[in-house]
């Protein structure tokens, strides 16, 4: 058996995560998840944009701070989107 490379495990980096490898040597599966994850990354940070743009109310929750608490009062508010 071959020795394979170890997995690329995500850390969670000012409340985004970083998916960059840390060994020199991955394989073409783990590019591909690379990738894949840094396009959702992309894509996630651009809906609250865009429904704002659609003229819905977004409260983005921030990454900081009692966000369970901050979620809460703002459902209690009656915002429209909580992202």
């Amino acid at each position: 058996m071959g020795m394979s490379s170890p997995p690329v495990k995500p850390m969670r980096v000012g409340g985004k995560y970083n998916v960059t490898p840390q060994p020199s040597s991955i394989s073409g599966i783990q590019i591909e998840l690379i990738t894949l994850a840094e396009q959702g990354q992309r894509q996630e940070q651009t809906v609250p944009v865009r429904l704002q743009a659609e003229g819905c109310d977004v409260y983005t929750v921030p990454v900081v701070g009692d966000r369970i608490a901050l979620t809460v009062a703002t459902m209690q508010a009656g915002r429209e989107v909580i992202y």
